[in-house]
């Protein structure tokens, strides 16, 4: 007598199988049966569910989640997924390794530079006060400073600009560069370094102007010696405007405003024949340093 084999009993709503009736009626009574059938009647299907991998389409999650631990479609794909990931990672991890070495590049030219700038700061210094130690304080320079009659005729033939820068820069070409009262370390802003009291000090080009001034003084008070030349100048319209005309350009301006400037083209002028780089240029570098 051969064995009934049991009918299996299937609720396609729910992807359950069994054999045993009582499991079946069982199962019809859960809520999870009867919230599927329930919107199925009512017209509301649940979304199915699909499997990524192999486009497999399923009821329930949990039936979704059982087959993708088997399906090798799904696992091919995570390993894709996975080796994407790396990609990007390594990617990520090659722009990070760029942007260290260009910050890396910029701190060494950054330290070049500042290095560069400290260097040639203790060059200036060392310079001064090892080879200069002997240079004449600016005020004596000065007052050392001997006019001749040919620079009343600069003065009134080239005006006041002309004929001052050329007084202080032919007496500072009598000098060595390092006896001499004061250098200029930057000619754009006019940034000296002057010999005052045995001991150098930086000057914004106050001091410089100030000598100016001293020496278009002294220039002045060389009329005298033309006076003395011409006792009867006030009487002669020639010499009388020869005269006027030394004086006018001897006070460098009509205006306070014309004054100042023309003071400041003479620094100008004077600054490029005492630059300190040039004077440093022609000594031996490696004894500077």
């Amino acid at each position: 007598m051969s064995k009934k084999v049991a009918e299996l009993r299937t609720c396609h709503f729910c992807d359950y199988s069994t054999s045993k009736q009582a499991n079946y009626d069982k199962h019809l009574l859960t809520s999870k049966h009867i919230n599927r059938t329930t919107s199925n009647q009512t017209g509301v299907q649940k979304q199915a569910v699909v499997c990524d991998g192999c486009g497999k389409e399923y009821q329930a999650k949990s039936s979704l989640w059982y087959h993708k631990k088997k399906c090798i479609s799904n696992k091919l794909q995570i390993i894709e997924q996975t080796a994407e990931k790396t990609d990007d990672i390594k990617k990520e991890l090659d722009d990070i390794k760029l942007m260290l070495k260009n910050l890396m590049n910029k701190k060494t030219t950054q330290e070049i530079t500042v290095n560069n700038t400290i260097n040639q700061k203790m060059s200036i210094n060392v310079y001064l006060n090892d080879y200069c130690g002997e240079a004449i304080n600016l005020g004596e320079f000065v007052e050392k400073i001997q006019l001749s009659l040919h620079h009343l005729w600069i003065t009134k033939e080239q005006g006041y600009i002309k004929a001052m820068s050329e007084i202080l820069i032919q007496n500072l070409a009598q000098l060595d560069d390092t006896k001499r009262p004061f250098h200029c370390s930057d000619k754009k802003r006019l940034q000296f370094y002057v010999r005052q009291n045995n001991k150098w000090n930086k000057d914004n080009g106050e001091k410089i102007t100030n000598a100016v001034d001293k020496v278009a003084t002294k220039h002045i008070l060389k009329l005298k010696e033309w006076e003395a030349q011409h006792p009867d100048w006030a009487n002669d319209d020639k010499l009388n405007h020869e005269y006027m005309l030394m004086l006018q350009n001897m006070l460098g301006g009509a205006t306070d405003e014309e004054q100042e400037r023309n003071k400041k083209d003479v620094v100008k002028l004077v600054s490029e024949a005492v630059f300190i780089k040039d004077a440093m240029n022609s000594m031996d570098i490696e004894e500077i340093e």
